[in-house]
């Protein structure tokens, strides 16, 4: 693994065809890349860089055999490789194509500024029935945002959060099946004290675990930039509603909800905000009181499309309405209403990444809320 930058030397525009055991990039391809002004690469689905622009080569100072022989991690800040290879490799094995924000290995424009890049991957079919390899274009995005060191650094924090949350659940599952072993093998030999201890126990690693799955949740969502397209909102509304009618029924809550139109956003993500927001209203409600929940949407000229939640829950007072949209942010005691404090988290972040924004409208406590969250049109036209 090489971290320092090696002097440059000379780069020919047309390099030899490189393969490493059954890679090979087709030509077609592989003259695409090499006249492209932005870094590229390509590599295979198990992260083996195979080809390197001369673009790529000057920007790292290396020729073309020294930036494959580094290998691909090695395009990437030392600070933030580990959690964008983690990243990386997901999607290789998972995406047919996939946007990445991340952290490279490139002289920065200002001295101490880290280098932002926005990689742009997609699939090619190998030579001659080879495996298909991956093309890669790295988009600079120092340029074109002033505040890139605080975002790539904000970036770098949610990488780190999603694979810590994403490794951490392992050990947590171990311990939490070691302690429901102990209950069920020996609690006959343990003191009522004992017990007590060791139901705290599970209880707080069974927390541990479904934070854990939030905190991962959050972390992915707010480093992933979204992938929008013509969704049918009024299907993916109809998948969730299917999810969450156990809870429905559990409560006797009433939930009215107006036709949703197409619309321009990454379906996945879409699910989980409607998920989010109406699970929200389900569960901030008064003790004895079913809850009576209403969504609908708005077309507005200046916000695009506004999803709005409405409910008859137990409000929020106007010092609230900013900070309970920041992770972590419960304005309730546990033991009042379950929960971690990232749901709200997660749907800002979801409508951040689309170009949109989240806010809550309540007259206070006891009052109920209505949940608005706007996602812009786009350039294509969405009926």
């Amino acid at each position: 693994m090489v971290d320092t930058v090696k002097p440059i030397l000379p780069v020919d525009r047309n390099p030899p065809m490189i393969s490493k055991a059954l890679h090979q990039v087709p030509p077609l391809a592989a003259n695409i890349l090499n006249h492209l002004p932005q870094p590229a690469w390509a590599c295979s689905a198990d992260g083996v860089l195979v080809h390197a622009n001369p673009t790529l080569l000057t920007a790292m100072g290396l020729n073309l055999a020294g930036c494959l022989s580094a290998g691909l991690s090695n395009l990437f800040d030392p600070r933030s490789r580990a959690q964008t290879m983690e990243l990386l490799q997901h999607r290789l094995l998972t995406d047919q194509e996939f946007t990445l924000d991340c952290q490279m290995q490139v002289p920065p424009l200002v001295l101490g500024q880290p280098s932002l890049f926005r990689l742009r991957a997609w699939r090619e079919a190998g030579v001659a029935g080879a495996p298909a390899l991956w093309m890669m274009l790295a988009q600079d995005l120092r340029a074109e945002h002033p505040q890139s060191a605080a975002a790539s650094a904000n970036l770098a924090l949610n990488q780190f959060s999603a694979v810590a949350a994403h490794d951490l659940q392992e050990p947590l599952r171990m311990i939490n099946g070691f302690l429901m072993l102990l209950k069920r093998k020996h609690s006959a030999d343990i003191p009522a004290q004992g017990l007590e201890y060791l139901a705290f126990a599970i209880d707080g690693a069974d927390r541990m675990q479904v934070l854990l799955k939030r905190m991962f949740t959050y972390a992915h969502v707010a480093s992933h930039h979204p992938q929008p397209t013509r969704t049918d909102a009024e299907q993916v509304l109809r998948e969730v509603l299917t999810a969450l009618q156990p809870q429905i029924e559990k409560s006797a809550a009433q939930i009215t909800t107006a036709p949703l139109p197409v619309l321009l956003a990454d379906r996945e993500q879409l699910g989980l905000l409607l998920t989010q927001m109406l699970q929200n209203a389900l569960t901030f409600v008064a003790a004895g009181r079913p809850a009576q929940v209403q969504l609908g949407i708005t077309r507005n000229p200046e916000l695009g499309w506004v999803i709005s939640v409405h409910d008859n829950g137990i409000g929020i007072a106007a010092a609230d309405q900013d900070r309970i949209f920041a992770p972590f942010q419960r304005l309730h005691a546990r033991t009042e209403y379950p929960g971690t404090g990232l749901g709200l988290a997660i749907c800002e972040a979801i409508v951040r990444g689309h170009g949109g924004r989240m806010w809550v409208e309540s007259r206070g406590p006891d009052s109920g809320s209505t949940f608005f969250a706007s996602l812009p049109v786009g350039p294509d036209p969405v009926t």
